[in-house]
């Protein structure tokens, strides 16, 4: 009963989180990095936790290429059989080459709860969905913000903080009647 609900993968790769081609969340465009992934799938919920070790493209002012660490947290949820909405979640070490073992926390915006006491810790949080128009139709968008901070994002004096990033788009199946002729 537990292989139907619950996957582990270990190893060395890249990983895709959403439905474009490419992804506000995370994209598949990087070079391959150590990971553990954790799915488990129950009823309508899928509940997807990714650990990683990254490596910079470029080495810092020493010559070195520190790593950080990252921990990721996305959750859909098939609303019907139309309709999917998935939460996301990451947090990106804000100290290079130290591992912090609170990262394997598996719950959901644990983090950014943890980022408004202070840490300096990258958040970022997101939402996702994707809709089913028809059998040849398909919808999707992404909204992610970055270092939010409410009280700067409401004032029009800007701020270092508050980046965020929306995508849209749509697929269409077998487009025009002809098999396999996909258009996104």
């Amino acid at each position: 009963i537990v292989k139907d609900h619950l996957n582990t993968s270990f190893g060395y790769g890249k990983h895709f989180i959403g439905d474009g081609v490419e992804s506000l969340f995370l994209g598949d465009g990087s070079s391959s990095y150590p990971f553990l992934e954790l799915n488990t799938r129950i009823w309508k919920f899928q509940y997807r936790s990714l650990f990683m070790r990254l490596t910079p493209q470029f080495k810092n002012r020493n010559g070195e290429l520190p790593h950080k660490f990252t921990a990721m947290h996305h959750l859909s949820l098939n609303v019907t059989r139309w309709l999917n909405m998935g939460f996301f979640e990451a947090v990106i070490s804000g100290h290079p080459d130290d591992y912090d073992i609170g990262y394997m926390n598996p719950i959901i915006y644990y983090r950014a709860i943890e980022q408004s006491n202070g840490s300096p810790d990258n958040e970022l949080v997101g939402y996702n969905f994707k809709i089913i128009a028809a059998r040849h139709l398909q919808f999707y968008g992404q909204a992610l913000l970055d270092e939010f901070h409410a009280k700067d994002f409401f004032s029009d004096k800007g701020s270092w903080a508050n980046k965020w990033g929306v995508q849209l788009g749509g697929k269409y199946f077998d487009a025009l009647s002809i098999k396999n002729l996909d258009l996104q």
